[in-house]
């Protein structure tokens, strides 16, 4: 105390000016506005992988009118951008990203049978079919189907558990079989840091914003410079399987805008919530990882992100959250060197689980589901959530090409958008492939595939 008042210190951060100037340009860019548009929010963060130097973090467009941070404060339902993580369960238990299984939908589960799914379906965004596909065209297109099958054969308690070594929190996280659909609900900086350990090779890291503290007086004995807290946590070996699935999303999946556009290699995973209350988009490249949400704030409340000019049918993370991201990571990573990921290392044995799947009659007019939302403008269709199928063999189909909405994630805790309430939930991206499936046991939850 006595220092400051003397002196003061001289503190300094990891915020990188120029990557903060891009976030903001970005959103103003991106953003929608107009009637319908009033209550939109975005919250961003881009760590350093394999350090966890926080080298942006973008809050909201002004403290002084919303005193609320999006980025470390607001919380909502992940969608899809939880399905890397069951993704990377399966590749540590031996099973190989080409194996295929049947992206078929709808699909019923006996173990999402739920009040208010009686029948355990799960859908697809649209209700879209993808036939018998391996995991790294399920991941492109998130396909819910293949997801839910993939989830019940490696147990969803090990979905949770990769998801917390990767750096989520544990508290709040459910072990039943729809938390592949994404019901958990997180904050941008959790998700930061979890795929921050994707692009790190298995790496997982502390975030930190200050880099360095020092007195301005001399012969000070304050001297602080931030060293680095950093854990393995997966083998690279896995990891680097689980990337090539990844690089699949902005290749030829849901988040393909950023491929054709950032003209780097790039990975990463679109989200979107049940009912478009939440929309993501979370992606890296070698030695930058950016996570962008979204959601819709009224006084509190975390509301659907549709009618909003542009968007109507409702804003998906392969929709807006993607293009700030491209935006942004173009403009954060001008004059760095291109840099591709490590090769996959192929590991695992193709995996085929069969299941006898009944044929139905059920009409597929429910919700949308939440496929994954392409890049292009979301289309008037109905986002469907997609739900995971606990048939082993049969790969998903891809999504649907129009730009669809993320699958919606299944009602899980209410997320909070604003400073009276906790944040809002994920907002649904372009394609609503994010959607998740009722859980078990959960009165009152839209039947998986039934996103809205």
């Amino acid at each position: 105390d006595a220092q400051i008042e003397t002196g003061g210190l001289r503190i300094v951060t990891t915020i990188e000016k120029k990557q903060q100037d891009a976030i903001a340009a970005a959103v103003q860019e991106w953003l929608p506005t107009g009637e319908g548009a009033e209550d939109l929010q975005v919250g961003a963060m881009s760590i350093v992988p394999g350090d966890g130097a926080v080298t942006m973090m973008y809050g909201g467009a002004d403290f002084q009118q919303r005193q609320f941070n999006n980025a470390t404060q607001a919380s909502m339902q992940a969608g899809s951008t939880w399905k890397p993580f069951t993704l990377l369960a399966g590749i540590e238990q031996g099973i190989s990203t080409k194996s295929r299984y049947d992206g078929s939908s709808p699909q019923f589960f006996e173990e999402f049978e739920s009040v208010g799914n009686e029948q355990g379906r799960v859908k697809n965004f649209n209700d879209r079919s993808f036939g018998r596909i391996d995991l790294r065209q399920a991941t492109a297109d998130s396909v819910n189907t293949v997801y839910a099958a993939l989830n019940l054969q490696v147990g969803p308690d090990k979905t949770t558990e990769v998801a917390v070594k990767a750096g989520v929190p544990q508290e709040g996280l459910e072990n039943n079989p729809a938390n592949v659909l994404g019901t958990a609900t997180v904050r941008v900086q959790d998700m930061a840091r979890a795929y921050a350990t994707f692009a790190g090779e298995g790496v997982r890291v502390d975030p930190y914003l200050i880099k360095s503290v020092s007195s301005v007086i001399e012969d000070s004995t304050i001297d602080y410079t931030a060293e680095p807290t950093t854990e393995r946590a997966f083998d690279a070996d896995i990891i680097s399987d689980l990337v090539d699935a990844m690089q699949e999303v902005t290749k030829t999946g849901s988040g393909s805008y950023a491929g054709e556009h950032l003209g780097r290699p790039s990975a990463g995973k679109t989200g979107t919530s049940e009912s478009f209350r939440s929309a993501w988009f979370n992606g890296f490249v070698p030695q930058l990882e950016t996570a962008v949400g979204m959601f819709k704030d009224q006084n509190g409340t975390p509301v659907e992100l549709t009618g909003v000019p542009g968007w109507e049918q409702g804003i998906t993370g392969g929709s807006v959250p993607l293009r700030i991201w491209t935006t942004y990571m173009q403009a954060a990573l001008e004059g760095v060197e291109i840099v591709d990921f490590p090769p996959p290392a192929d590991t695992g044995e193709d995996n085929i689980p069969t299941r006898t799947q009944e044929p139905t009659t059920e009409a597929t007019t429910e919700e949308p589901t939440t496929e994954e939302p392409t890049t292009e403008e979301p289309t008037t269709e109905e986002p469907t959530t997609e739900e995971p199928t606990s048939e082993p063999p049969l790969p998903p189909t891809t999504e649907p090409p129009a730009p669809p909405t993320e699958p919606t994630t299944p009602p899980g805790p209410p997320p909070t958008t604003g400073p009276p309430t906790s944040p809002p939930g994920p907002e649904p991206t372009q394609d609503p492939t994010d959607a998740a499936a009722d859980q078990p046991g959960q009165p009152g939850r839209t039947p998986p595939g039934q996103g809205g």
